[in-house]
């Protein structure tokens, strides 16, 4: 084993015998970053075939938001020959980032938030972005349940109350007082653009 001090890299030799003749093969080990480099690019490219970070294979009937909302974030779309997938543009400076799990990717902006993710099931896939804020039920036991506004990355701004059950008045009374603390602190709570800078 010998150190190459240009690439910075280790390389290994390796002699495989033949009957007239032996053969040194050099390699190089690659580098945490070149390896996190292809783990992210092989996911990324799992749905079909490689893409560069900025391109993506949107699945057609699990995609939200809709496609006019994607091209007004300033997604582009390409046409395509899969019947079943877009394949865009990401906006400059977006990316695709590992999450450490092998059926999801992250959509990261150019100011590094988390602006959706991209799951896949076996046969299925989806394609999500997200809002800056939104309305969500946590399950704190088996009989409660708190309905809370939470910012894109789980953290909770805000609590409006604990019931038992989801399909209930007073489940709908919570959600309607997160509506209410949305639209007095952050009125374009619903565009996919907003609050993000």
């Amino acid at each position: 084993m010998s150190y190459d001090s240009i690439l910075g890299k280790t390389l290994f030799a390796r002699k495989h015998a033949k009957k007239s003749s032996s053969t040194t093969h050099f390699w190089a080990k690659k580098t945490p970053s070149e390896l996190n480099d292809e783990a992210i690019n092989a996911l990324h490219s799992s749905w079909e075939h490689p893409l560069p970070r900025y391109i993506c294979r949107i699945p057609k009937e699990k995609m939200l938001p809709s496609r006019r909302i994607c091209e007004s974030l300033g997604f582009t779309f390409a046409p395509s020959k899969n019947s079943l997938y877009y394949t865009a543009t990401m906006p400059a400076g977006w990316r695709v980032e590992s999450s450490g799990s092998d059926y999801k990717l992250y959509i990261v902006d150019a100011k590094g938030f988390r602006r959706g993710e991209k799951n896949w099931y076996f046969h299925s896939s989806d394609f999500t972005l997200f809002r800056r804020y939104s309305i969500t039920s946590l399950r704190i036991d088996r009989n409660t349940i708190e309905v809370v506004v939470e910012d894109y990355d789980g953290k909770v701004i805000y609590r409006a109350g604990r019931c038992a059950e989801i399909d209930s008045a007073e489940y709908d009374d919570f959600t309607e007082k997160c509506r209410v603390y949305l639209q007095e602190n952050f009125p374009d709570w619903e565009k996919y653009d907003a609050y993000w800078d």
